[in-house]
């Protein structure tokens, strides 16, 4: 029953750390000319990634819970 609470905080951690990564990369980007449409497409396409594997996961996660109840 301890594992959880220490699991949670270090997960929890692990995500303010990519968020804060994540932020200073976009800020230090180049935006102009061709490199600038590059990066833009990546953000974009990274940004529709976490998306759909977010949407994924609630999608298995309400269905392992509906194969529960049968």
């Amino acid at each position: 029953m301890v594992l959880l609470p220490i699991y949670s905080i270090h997960r929890l951690k692990h995500y303010q750390l990519n968020r804060d990564r994540d932020i200073r990369s976009i800020m230090m980007i180049e935006s102009g000319g061709l490199t600038g449409t590059k990066n833009y497409e990546d953000i974009i396409s990274r940004a529709w990634e976490h998306i759909r594997n977010r949407e994924f996961r609630e999608l298995r996660t309400r269905t392992q819970y509906s194969s529960c109840d049968i």
